[in-house]
């Protein structure tokens, strides 16, 4: 089975224990929970879907990971080093992420996290990406560019100049 919340990022609820024997494809595309920034120190889950950038799938209960479990993830923007997503949340999970195939995008690590969770109003866990990568590449000019920008600034001076004398004669 595969569970993905949908064509843009959404979230899914289980009111109850989970078996995520599935497929799970997941969209990456900001950081932005309930139209806000996700809290280090908690579990974030999404309570809006059309405020959340980032896919989520919620298990109110015990869920078990093992290894007929795949997570598929797909990031649609640029992050920078320390961004962080709780793509799984679960009041407990059975097992580790060493029994799962996790197909993640360059530079995120998966880990789980033990947290307090201010939806549940307890402690939750979640299954935490992380981008480890450098920040989004910002382009810096040529050396040859500046020498070509101040030229052409001399030159537009000098010819500005020449027009004040002759108007002035």
């Amino acid at each position: 089975m595969i569970v993905g919340p949908g064509a843009s990022p959404g979230i899914i609820n289980v009111f109850g224990d989970s078996n995520l024997d599935a497929v799970f494809q997941i969209e990456l595309d900001g950081l932005q929970v309930d139209g806000g920034l996700p809290n280090i120190g908690e579990i974030n889950v999404g309570v809006d879907p059309t405020m959340i950038q980032f896919d989520q799938f919620n298990v109110f209960g015990i869920a078990p990971l093992d290894a007929s479990m795949v997570i598929n993830v797909v990031a649609n923007f640029f992050a920078s080093n320390g961004d962080f997503f709780d793509i799984i949340t679960a009041n407990d999970f059975i097992g580790g992420l060493g029994g799962i195939t996790l197909n993640l995008p360059t530079d995120y690590v998966a880990n789980i996290v033990t947290l307090p969770d201010p939806v549940r109003h307890n402690q939750a866990k979640a299954i935490r990406l992380t981008y480890i990568g450098e920040d989004e590449p910002t382009e810096t000019p040529e050396p040859g560019v500046l020498s070509v920008v101040i030229t052409g600034l001399v030159g537009a001076g000098f010819i500005a100049r020449r027009r004040r004398m002759r108007s002035g004669q």
